[in-house]
């Protein structure tokens, strides 16, 4: 039977999926069998396995981490919010049902029986489960038959380690108020804090590490510093971190408009690769000014979007974009907010090729035909992984622009992201006690 350690975290996007993902890392470079574990996620960033099943990204980045292939065990329970009060349900990769958020909450019990079969099958196949929370295990309204925090670590039988985010500021009463609002069987699960994401003189930080360790009785296993890598996060809070105005100092200036309930931000960070292209993302019409490369993407609500892009003026914006060379990709159903009489290429995935229309586009010259059309529309996702077929598609902008082309990648970005994952994971080993870690897993500490 696997061992087990559960990463839960004071709030949304305090890092813990990003801990998880170097845990995995770490555990997988030492020849141990690791598997990453979400008993349920709400996330409109998601991963199509096989292009059907779906799990939430943050569990298939934590699986390449782990060296393992995403499956959808590591996430049985995905919610993708379609509109304020409704949300699509996930289970075990198929969309099963799109409910009220009370009616959801009513199956729970019978949610957590179907999580912990679940649990005991992945506990006998692997040497280490790293499970992941969410939101805060301090949500008290939530707290009845939960399988998510709390629960999930009673189900799991398993040490808690408890990350806070120093960066958002208040970082010792959100540790301090999230322990105490649970119960005292429930804090004697908690073995370990974390502090991440900080800045500056950790010498200033020594006595309220003190104080917080003798306030809760736990220790303190490690300062994270924040480190800026190219590794998917799952949270839409982390777009507020995001450039909104170009790089100037960068050739290919790409906007990402931001819309309501997008799904599948990340797709784009394969783009951070070339060092010559800027990568923002846009919510007010001021700041999209006069971009490369416009880029409409999916979204869970199209008709909410189209009208509200329609109201504000939105749609003039673009098509005079388009009118004056603005290459734009528009992903998924968000073709649909386009007028009827815009002509669309169509990129699609066939036996491997990526294609445009019927043109293989393998050549800087296959591209020619589009200049008489500057709409593409994307029908499946993580296309700017297909390095070369990108670096085609920034030279065809380059040439318009008579700028020099840009040379192609000489890695995969299979290999860029097993980078990404090293630096993340030589991170941890430094600024965390990997020895108290073991002993916590082991169930010798505590």
């Amino acid at each position: 039977m696997g061992k087990s350690i559960m990463i839960q975290g004071t709030a949304s996007d305090v890092g813990k999926s990003l801990i998880v993902t170097g845990l995995c890392r770490i555990y997988s470079d030492r020849g141990v069998k690791v598997f990453p574990f979400k008993s349920q996620n709400m996330a409109l960033n998601s991963y199509k396995i096989a292009n059907r099943d779906e799990i939430g990204r943050a569990q298939s980045v934590q699986a390449e981490a782990a060296r393992r292939f995403p499956e959808i065990r590591m996430n049985p329970i995905l919610l993708k919010p379609v509109m304020d009060s409704k949300t699509k349900v996930i289970f075990k990769g198929k969309h099963i049902s799109t409910v009220e958020a009370n009616d959801y909450y009513k199956d729970k019990k019978k949610l957590k029986a179907e999580i912990k079969n679940i649990f005991e099958e992945i506990t006998i196949e692997n040497d280490l489960i790293v499970i992941e929370g969410a939101g805060s295990p301090a949500e008290i309204n939530l707290n009845k038959d939960d399988f998510v925090n709390m629960g999930m670590a009673e189900i799991a039988d398993c040490p808690v380690l408890l990350v806070a985010d120093i960066d958002r500021g208040g970082v010792f009463a959100s540790i301090f108020g999230t322990i105490k609002l649970l119960s005292e069987k429930e804090q004697s699960r908690v073995k370990g804090i974390i502090i991440n994401k900080f800045r500056g003189d950790i010498s200033l930080l020594e006595d309220g590490l003190r104080m917080i360790e003798e306030l809760v009785d736990i220790p303190v296993i490690g300062v994270v510093p924040y480190i800026d890598l190219a590794i998917d996060s799952e949270d839409s809070l982390a777009l507020s971190e995001m450039m909104v105005e170009a790089d100037v100092s960068k050739d290919i200036d790409v906007a990402v408009l931001m819309m309501d309930f997008m799904t599948n931000f990340n797709e784009f960070n394969s783009l951070l690769v070339f060092d010559d292209v800027s990568v923002r993302f846009v919510k007010k019409k001021k700041q999209l000014r006069n971009p490369d490369v416009l880029i409409i993407p999916d979204s869970e609500d199209i008709l909410g979007n189209r009208t509200r892009l329609q109201e504000d003026g939105w749609m003039e914006i673009i098509d005079n974009l388009v009118d004056t060379g603005t290459l734009t990709l528009v992903f998924g159903k968000s073709y649909e907010i386009l007028k009827p009489e815009q002509q669309l290429s169509a990129v699609k995935l066939i036996e491997d090729q990526v294609k445009v229309d019927d043109y293989k586009v393998n050549l800087q010259t296959d591209w020619h035909h589009l200049k008489e059309k500057n709409i593409i529309h994307v029908e499946f996702p993580d296309i700017f992984e297909y390095l070369n077929w990108t670096t085609n598609l920034l030279n065809f902008i380059q040439l318009k622009n008579s700028r020099a082309p840009i040379e192609p990648p000489n890695f995969t970005y299979k290999e860029f992201k097993d980078q990404q994952y090293d630096l993340l994971a030589n991170h941890l080993r430094k600024h965390l006690d990997l020895n108290v870690l073991d002993e916590i897993i082991s169930g010798k500490k505590g």
